[in-house]
Parts: structure tokens; sequence; C-alpha cells
């Protein structure tokens, strides 16, 4: 559960840079198709900050069923990203990224999980 938190996440946040984005449908469901490089894109571009707060909003239309969510991100350079995903009405992820662990709180699912920042990095190769 952790890794599909993290990785929707940090897909996100880089999706959130680009201006093309392109969806790809295929059985399993509707996949986010990114250029190769796009993390090495993200990052050249990003302008300098001290603290930074996003809200972004986004629709998920499964089987013509859309659900809607928003998601706040905050972050202080070098010290930590804070993120809220809320969804059906309620807050349904609560994720603290620091740099030695990453916290996830998942009110769905009534779990809380908590790792060292290189099992993350391990899952995602970064």
């Amino acid at each position: 559960m952790i890794v599909r938190i993290t990785a929707f996440l940090l897909t996100l946040l880089a999706v959130s840079a680009c201006n093309n984005r392109r969806l790809v449908t295929s059985e399993e469901g509707v996949l986010l198709e990114l250029p190769h490089n796009t993390f090495n894109r993200v990052s050249k571009n990003m302008p300098e900050f001290e603290y930074l707060s996003i809200k972004a909003k986004s629709s998920v239309v499964v089987k013509e069923n859309s659900q809607n969510f928003t998601m706040i991100l905050k972050m202080r350079k070098d010290s930590f990203i804070w993120a809220s995903i809320s969804g059906f009405g309620f807050e349904a992820v609560r994720a603290l990224i620091t740099p030695d662990s990453v916290i996830v709180l998942d009110r769905i699912e009534r779990k809380y999980y908590q790792e060292s920042i290189t099992y993350l990095n391990s899952l995602l190769g970064l």
C-alpha cells in the first residue's frame, strides 16, 4: 500500500510540472504515460524556494463513474514533504517524507506505515 501511495504522490508531483499529458487505456485501467526523462527535466526547471505549498484537484473516471480528489502538498527545502489526499468527502491519506523517514497514515484502512528513506529509494529506484 505504501508503494502505491508514494508512487502516486511522486507521479502527481512530476505530472503537475508537465504541460503535455497523454492517457493510455489498457484492460487493467487507465495508465499515465510519462516521457523517459521526466524527472530530470522537472528537477532542472524547478524554481528555487524555501517553502512551497500546492493545492491540486483531479477527477478520475472509471466506467462512467467520476470521483474528484484534492491533494495538498507542502514542502520545505531540504527538510520535509507533507501531503494530504482527500476524496469521498474526507481525508483518505496523509504522508510525511523527511530526509530520513517516510510516514503514511491511511485513514481508509486505518493503518500507519513508517519506513526509512532507503526503503523508499529502493522501491522507486531514486
